[in-house]
């Protein structure tokens, strides 16, 4: 029981590690090119948006098995 739990934390917290670094490198090609029009903001937004889901749900699937 507690070895699940052990398993399901220490997923679940490389995710938000993960997640966060992804996150990062879209900040970061923000700033690089600073003037980004309202949809190549909104398809990094989907992009990134799309990419944390799959994640997430990828990191479910490995937790309820």
């Amino acid at each position: 029981m507690i070895k699940n739990e052990l398993f399901s934390f220490l997923l679940f917290f490389t995710l938000g590690i993960v997640i966060s670094c992804i996150l990062d490198i879209f900040r970061t090609l923000r700033i690089i090119k600073k003037k980004n029009s309202i949809y190549v903001v909104a398809i990094q937004d989907i992009i990134f948006f799309s990419i944390v889901t799959i994640i997430t749900i990828i990191g479910m699937i490995y937790t309820v098995k």
